[in-house]
């Protein structure tokens, strides 16, 4: 909602703009000079905007003479801040005269100056016009996107405005982020690692502190291996240090190297099934059934048919 100088209120600025008949490009332009509220809104188009332009003569592409380049305009149909901005732009006065004008092709900066076209302004700010709409795209201001050159990427090459805009994007803590950065972390595993899969986060559930994760999983006897893929599957870091892992079954199909449906391998479907924490049992009449592998992996099981802890 806006409001005029007389206290009127509009839904939006193009509808305030509407009631005085002023261009909202205009009206944008000359708040941006500071103009007041009720000047930018009643002065008509011609009479501050040309104060240069209306006592001097000039001559169109044709030969016709005109008191005033505002004469002139009108005589062609075109505003004169379309005028204005063509002539800045280096165009023939021909073109600039008899080109109709798109709206579509003209561009306001967040200064208030007009451009040719989106790219035209884009080429102004060295930025691309892929990389601008990008931006835009994502939520950025259009002074942002043109102007701001200190942006954080991601392993992708995606931009952001700054590091905690990052860290949100990917759901975790900018101190989880930092810490595994010094820690020797790459980038993409940086922001992708669930918590507890870094040495840097080798703490038991009593808050023991340990070298590795690999120190923390041999003092609770499981497999490094297990512990990581659990702290991936959302176990808390006492579930996942704690369960045991059960004993080989007769009937695991032991002897094979097996992956699960992230690449993982295993040593046998079993070492994979208690990885998952669900018996093989289970697993198997799944896969049997029809279910997809990480279905039949993922699908928490009932209390009646979950592995039991000794």
């Amino acid at each position: 909602m806006v409001k005029d100088h007389l206290g009127n209120v509009y839904k939006t600025v193009k509808e305030m703009c509407d009631k005085y008949g002023l261009p909202v490009d205009t009206y944008h332009h000359r708040r941006y000079r500071d103009w007041d509220l009720e000047t930018a809104l009643t002065t008509d188009v011609a009479s501050r905007d040309t104060t240069n332009f209306n006592k001097k003569e000039c001559t169109d592409h044709l030969g016709n003479k005109f008191d005033s380049v505002v004469s002139m305009c009108k005589a062609y149909n075109i505003d004169f801040d379309v005028y204005k901005n063509r002539v800045r732009l280096g165009w023939r006065l021909e073109d600039i005269l008899i080109t109709p004008v798109n709206k579509r092709d003209i561009a306001l900066d967040h200064r208030g100056i007009y451009y040719n076209s989106v790219e035209d302004m884009c080429k102004a700010y060295g930025i691309t016009l892929e990389k601008f709409k990008k931006r835009m795209k994502s939520g950025w201001s259009l002074e942002e996107a043109l102007t701001l050159k200190n942006v954080v990427k991601d392993h992708k090459g995606n931009e952001f405005r700054s590091k905690k805009e990052m860290c949100e994007t990917y759901g975790i803590q900018v101190k989880t982020f930092d810490r595994r950065m010094q820690y020797g972390c790459k980038l993409g595993m940086a922001l992708k690692l669930s918590k507890g899969c870094t040495d840097a986060d080798a703490i038991d559930h009593l808050g023991n502190k340990y070298s590795s994760i690999h120190e923390m999983a041999l003092h609770y006897g499981i497999n490094k291996d297990i512990y990581v893929e659990r702290i991936r599957h959302n176990w808390s870091v006492k579930k996942a240090l704690t369960t045991p892992i059960r004993k080989k079954a007769k009937n695991s199909d032991s002897g094979e190297i097996v992956e699960d449906h992230l690449g993982n391998k295993y040593r046998s479907k079993e070492e994979m099934c208690n990885a998952y924490n669900i018996l093989y049992a289970t697993f198997r009449g799944r896969i049997d059934r029809g279910w997809s592998l990480k279905d039949a992996l993922t699908t928490e099981p009932s209390d009646r048919y979950r592995r039991k802890s000794k």
